[in-house]
């Protein structure tokens, strides 16, 4: 049976890492989410994200989406994420996407449990904010202290709610973990 494998974890835990190396290593189809926030120097629409404006994000039909309040060049703004039907469509592969643990419990509603795999990705803050100063260029440490504090309350509990853990302070490591998880899940490399 095809499942659909959510990555969660906090921001910078390594989710997108190895999300790309589920859909390559095991030829899983990878959900992209739509969002309003602006693109990264190194990402690609349609790959990455589909970035809408917030009228075409809310045309959409959508089976989840998450609300986020942030900083943008030291002002308030607000982006969406979100995924369709469509993106999390298992019935010809399985696929992986990237969530936070309310998109997990919406997920769930609409597909249901039996055929979700959640995997909780955990890093230390150190990490964390290492892997957010490499990957974007415009970094803003303060948006970090902002999100920092807000996954502490959105993630307080998620935890407890995953099939599996994978502590990713090493990604080979993780990576490991990650095959192992699937390996006995009955989802081997290159097979749903």
């Amino acid at each position: 049976m095809n499942k659909l494998i959510c990555l969660v974890g906090k921001q910078a835990s390594g989710k997108d890492s190895l999300c790309r190396y589920i859909a390559k290593e095991y030829g899983f189809k990878i959900a992209v989410s739509s969002t309003t926030r602006p693109m990264r120097s190194q990402e690609v629409n349609g790959v990455d994200y589909f970035f809408l404006d917030d009228e075409d994000f809310f045309k959409q039909e959508l089976v989840e989406h998450r609300i986020y309040e942030t900083i943008q060049n030291g002002k308030p703004a607000t982006w969406y994420y979100g995924l369709t039907s469509n993106a999390i469509d298992t019935k010809d592969n399985s696929i992986v996407a990237v969530v936070d643990p309310h998109g997990l419990e919406q997920i769930i509603d609409y597909i249901g449990e039996d055929k979700v795999l959640s995997i909780y990705i955990d890093a230390d803050y150190e990490s964390r904010l290492h892997r957010a100063l490499v990957r974007d260029a415009k970094f803003e440490l303060d948006e970090f202290y902002r999100r920092e504090v807000t996954d502490h309350q959105k993630f307080e509990d998620a935890i407890y709610k995953m099939n599996y853990i994978v502590l990713n302070l090493d990604l080979n490591k993780a990576i490991k973990e990650i095959d192992e998880i699937l390996e006995k899940e009955g989802l081997s490399h290159g097979r749903c």
